[in-house]
């Protein structure tokens, strides 16, 4: 296995009653990340950023007993038209890629850089369109942002401790959410 079992007790995942249309984008995208060559050949964990052991995985990439970890988010959703109240514009999603380098780098590490893993969720999600289904009525396509599409997150880094991250922000221009029930 490409990385160290965390010593931290896991949690159930997806710990959340009454999933929304948001959820299920979030959930859409992890589920296309992890079918990325790279990612699934080095079994890199893919998480949405609601998911139930999301914060036992972090401390562990933090701590040096995980090696990477690849977070799903949102950044920002603006309300799109006045007249429809479910609809979203202006989306940003943000995949963060957690690396803590000496554990990478080692034996039981990826000995693949987050720089390297960003850059495939990049390429794996720019001009991607989720399926329709019924929580998520409309996805939208999904485009690398014009500014800060990949870069090094410097707050979220701590360069002396070895843990680096990378972001790739996307936008989708509009998603019709359905909330499911």
């Amino acid at each position: 296995m490409s990385d160290v079992t965390p010593t931290l007790p896991d949690k159930t995942p997806g710990g959340y009653e009454n999933p929304s249309a948001l959820h299920a984008l979030l959930d859409a995208i992890c589920t296309r990340l992890e079918g990325q060559t790279l990612i699934a050949a080095k079994s890199v964990r893919v998480l949405p950023e609601f998911h139930a052991d999301l914060y036992n995985k972090l401390v562990a990439v933090m701590n040096k007993k995980l090696s990477v970890l690849i977070q799903v988010g949102f950044e920002r959703l603006n309300k799109g038209d006045k007249s429809i109240a479910v609809y979203f514009r202006d989306m940003q999603i943000t995949v963060d890629v957690y690396e803590s380098v000496l554990i990478n780098q080692s034996a039981s590490g990826t000995k693949v850089s987050a720089l390297s893993f960003a850059e495939a969720c990049a390429l794996r999600l720019h001009a991607w369109q989720p399926d329709k289904t019924a929580a998520l009525v409309n996805p939208g396509t999904l485009m690398l942002a014009e500014n800060g599409s990949l870069q090094m997150d410097r707050e979220k880094s701590d360069l002396k401790a070895g843990l680096v991250c990378y972001s790739v922000s996307l936008t989708t221009g509009g998603c019709l959410a359905a909330h499911s029930s």
